[in-house]
């Protein structure tokens, strides 16, 4: 037989075939086995362990899984993680899968589950698929295995596990007597051998799977239907909060807007808080089904709070006599409807960094208080930023591996004691999360290899209260964990609640590998709290704003709480002492400084050299918290590299940087968003430094004669936002695209409806000519003038001159040989495809100043000919005409780049250098 392929879709991959044959060959021995023995393995006295250990570990020990850990030492890069069959008391159900898979590198997101059975029982049946779909799908994995050895089924986790559809979905079947067929034991190989899914081959199944078909939702109190689990536990959590307002709003109609905010917030993350500890068995019993009215929750928490301490169980306004709270019979529906008996959400499974990314968004909403109820809205600053973009884990991970990994590496606990992480933008906490994340695996690993051949520590041992050793490995003991937070992770955010998320992802990520024998055993010890108190590591305030904003001014309390100052050297005084940070990582906020107020903006210009938007602030702000050889890792948009307005940016990053690694990303990194991005490293010195990590010498040209940016003379703005199938030959009002466009020149425009035309709300004078328009697509600058008040699809960029730089000279500039140079140079280096111009490169195109006005005219005339002469060109009816008209338009263009040359003031080995000579 010819192995050519995998199963999974169009992609072909060719593994090693031996490792085939040999895969077949031990699962046709199990398969002959378990045919042999069939009564007895069928029978009831034959349980489920038995088959585990006798068929199902070996079955993936043959697809090349190291079941036992037999080859590595390291607890954090086991490839498989075998769980007791064991039920909680008084539990319904288990709650985690048998065996998870990790494919790697990646040892933190589970591959894939598999459940078994024992084979007497009928594997096909509701619960049974209800049980493993559940898993797969609170796991964010697309597949799962549900096998008793004598079936293999391969379920489709992609959708929520309702009783009603977990029938349904794209499942396979198999027979133990389908093993030795070559064929049919080829889909299982292909799918979940190691080399199979090192090759991504469970992703490749799922693209390739059919999309659902419309279905019933749930008919729960909350909405979260057959969507991936981030986006239906955030659907869930939108339900909870409105119905936690609405109902706090009627018992206290005086609560303001952020009186109701902070409320919510805080009983959301507590219930949150509550079902993780029970998912996790640290509670011994369920709390959200035992509740039988609001006070009761409240009582509850304040029990809750003598052993685990942290901000969730801080004392609040929601804990006093004078908060009247939810009525009982709303607040205990969701209790029920959130309880472990009832949820279909599985908070034993649910990546702490997948609950991090759900925050993040559910952040970007606040309550607003009406005169008789409250309603959900999106933060203003969220609205005007086009919404909450949370960074993706890979992105996070190289980062930190990056600036915390490098800081780390080599070092003893306790010299890392000493070593300062930050996020100073830290949102919903993914950044710090990350950093703990890396920290606790550096010190397991560390311990696991010192104590590789031990099982129990002496009382007098220096590593006693560090280390547990339970369930055959070391373990880190709760009190280095509470160290380690405390010591290394700090954070910053102007939003408090974004602080109290921050707070309640660390100690998610504390408890994470905890029991409830290992809490007890904390809290018994010198009465300690299982967790610490992190208010002096994660702080409220303003990172760019400090309390030097209110010298000569007076702000009211109002001004004031929306500024949120804050002075490092106050909320970091031993850290501020010592230098600084030793490494910030993070995603800064990207926001124009014109949404800001105008006391923000005349403080922020003031302030900051660096300052075209927050983020470039963000990075200066950083340079200056950093020790000497501290490191500093952002992903950030990559306009800075090759913008011309971001001159200053560079300049300070060449200064204050002994090394710089960046790598660019391109769009498509945050989801919906197309905005191009970079990720970089840099390891600050306080020595000066006289490297150009960017190497961009050419700016000369532009910015030695430049007083302006085109935004800053010009108004832009798109054009309408329809498709090509509302375009037509014939219609109400003219429209072009941008296949109407060339430079200089715009071809019969098209037309669009009525109905299209009243449709759309957009401002019609943007329309209004002269206006040059600008192709958002193309290998240069495609320009053109258009005097005619033609609509315009998004395609264009509309384009409206004031004062001395009319629609004319713009043309000229935009369409010369130096501005192609440009846009080769700062907007699509190294690219043969057809890049897009964002607007905001557009609007930081650097004019020339008027010194001559003469030149101008002369620009402006040879212009207008231009356009005649490609409207001419256009027409042109025999082959001698073209090539007449086209050497004329040559010739004028020759011209016109003449004189933007003078107006940038080009010397004769600069002009060379544009020409490519």
């Amino acid at each position: 037989m010819e192995i050519k392929e995998t199963i999974v879709g169009e992609k072909k991959e060719v593994i090693d075939p031996a490792l085939f044959y040999k895969a077949h060959e031990a699962v046709c021995k199990l398969a002959d086995k378990f045919e042999k023995g069939i009564d007895f393995y069928l029978s009831a006295d034959y349980s489920e362990s038995e088959v585990r250990s006798e068929f199902i570990d070996d079955f993936f020990r043959a697809l090349g899984w190291d079941v036992g850990h037999n080859y590595t030492i390291d607890p954090r890069k086991r490839e498989v993680r075998v769980e007791k069959t064991q039920l909680q008391k008084g539990s319904k159900s288990q709650k985690y899968a048998d065996y998870a898979f990790y494919a790697p590198p990646n040892y933190k997101d589970i591959s894939f589950f598999v459940e078994a059975k024992r084979p007497s029982k009928d594997l096909e049946n509701i619960d049974h698929y209800f049980q493993t779909i559940r898993y797969g799908w609170n796991a964010n994995t697309p597949v799962a295995v549900l096998t008793d050895f004598e079936e293999f089924h391969i379920l489709d986790c992609r959708y929520e596990a309702d009783p009603r559809y977990v029938m349904d979905g794209a499942h396979q079947k198999f027979h133990f007597t389908d093993y030795r067929d070559l064929k049919k034991f080829e889909v299982i190989y292909w799918l979940f051998s190691r080399e199979a899914v090192l090759e991504n081959s469970l992703q490749d199944y799922s693209d390739a799977l059919p999309k659902a078909k419309s279905k019933a939702r749930q008919k729960k109190l909350f909405k979260g239907g057959y969507q991936s689990i981030d986006d239906s536990f955030l659907e869930y959590l939108d339900g909870v909060r409105y119905s936690l307002a609405k109902s706090f709003k009627k018992h206290d109609n005086s609560l303001s807007s952020e009186q109701l905010t902070e409320a919510v917030q805080r009983t959301v993350d507590r219930l949150v808080f509550i079902r993780f500890l029970e998912d996790k068995e640290i509670e011994p019993s369920d709390h959200l089904s035992s509740y039988r009215s609001w006070k009761n929750f409240i009582a509850d928490c304040k029990l809750l709070k003598g052993k685990y301490n942290g901000v969730v169980f801080n004392e609040h306004g929601i804990d006093g006599a004078d908060f009247k709270g939810a009525d009982d019979e709303s607040f205990l529906r969701i209790c029920e409807d959130m309880s472990s008996q009832n949820s279909k959400y599985l908070f034993s499974l649910i990546p702490v960094h997948i609950l991090g990314s759900i925050y993040e968004q559910f952040l970007g909403k606040v309550i607003r208080a009406t005169p008789t109820t409250a309603k959900v809205e999106e933060k203003p600053e969220v609205r005007k930023a086009g919404g909450v973009y949370y960074t993706p884990k890979y992105i996070v991970d190289y980062i930190v591996e990056n600036t915390v990994g490098k800081i780390i590496e080599g070092l003893k606990p306790i010299e890392i004691a000493t070593k300062t992480f930050a996020d100073i933008a830290c949102g919903s906490g993914s950044f710090l999360l990350g950093v703990y994340d890396y920290l606790l695996d550096y010190h397991r690993l560390y311990y696991a290899q010192k104590l590789k051949d031990k099982t129990t520590l002496s009382e007098s041992s220096k590593d006693y209260g560090k280390v547990a050793y339970r369930d055959n490995e070391w373990k880190l003991s709760l009190s280095l964990k509470q160290e380690i937070l405390l010591n290394n992770i700090y954070g910053v955010d102007i939003d408090a609640q974004a602080v109290e998320v921050t707070q309640l992802s660390l100690f998610l990520k504390l408890l994470e590998d905890e029991t409830l024998s290992s809490t007890t055993a904390t809290q018994g010890r010198m009465f300690s709290k299982v967790l610490p108190d992190l208010t002096n590591n994660i702080v409220c305030g303003n990172s760019l704003i400090g309390f030097d904003i209110m010298d000569g001014q007076l702000f009211d309390n109002e001004q004031l709480k929306k500024l949120n100052p804050l002075d490092y050297q106050s909320a970091f005084p031993p850290i501020m002492r010592n230098g600084g940070f030793d490494a910030i990582v993070g995603n800064p906020p990207y926001v124009r400084p014109s949404v800001l107020s105008e006391e923000e903006r005349t403080y922020l210009f003031n302030k900051y050299e660096a300052d075209n938007d927050l983020y470039s602030m963000f990075i200066e702000k950083c340079i200056f918290e950093l020790s000497n050889k501290a490191l500093l890792g952002y992903i950030v948009p990559s306009l800075f590299i090759k913008g011309v307005a971001y001159k200053d940016l560079r300049a300070m990053i060449n200064t204050y940087a002994s090394e710089f690694e960046l790598i660019e990303r391109g769009d498509g990194v945050f989801k919906d968003v197309q905005m191009p991005t970079c990720t970089f490293i840099l390891k600050k010195t306080i020595k000066k430094n006289n490297t150009d990590y960017f190497q961009n010498s050419n700016i000369k040209f532009f910015t030695k004669n430049s007083n302006v940016n085109l935004g800053e003379v010009t108004f832009i703005r798109r054009g309408l936002e329809i498709g090509r199938k509302k375009i037509f030959a014939e219609g109400f009002k003219k429209c072009i695209t941008g296949s109407h466009m060339s430079s200089y020149h715009i071809k019969e425009p098209s037309y669009i409806s009525k109905a299209t035309f009243y449709s759309f709300k957009k401002d019609l004078s943007i329309f209004e000519s002269p206006k040059l328009l600008v192709r958002e697509t193309g290998k240069t600058f495609v320009t053109s003038i258009d005097n005619d008040n033609v609509l315009t699809s998004r395609s264009l960029y509309n384009v409206q001159a004031t004062g001395d730089y009319t629609v004319f000279l713009l043309q000229g500039i935009l369409s010369s040989r130096l501005f192609n140079f440009y846009f080769k140079t700062f907007i699509a280096p190294d690219t043969n495809v057809f890049p897009k111009i964002r607007i905001v490169q557009l609007k930081e195109i650097p004019l020339p100043k008027i010194y001559d006005k003469n030149k101008v005219n002369d620009i402006e005339t040879l212009v207008a000919k231009l356009l005649t002469a490609k409207q001419t060109l256009a027409t042109a009816a025999t082959e001698q005409e073209e090539n007449l008209y086209q050497r004329q338009c040559e010739s004028l263009e020759r011209q016109i780049d003449e004189l933007v040359y003078e107006l940038y003031e080009l010397t004769p080995e600069e002009i060379k250098i544009v020409e490519g000579v």
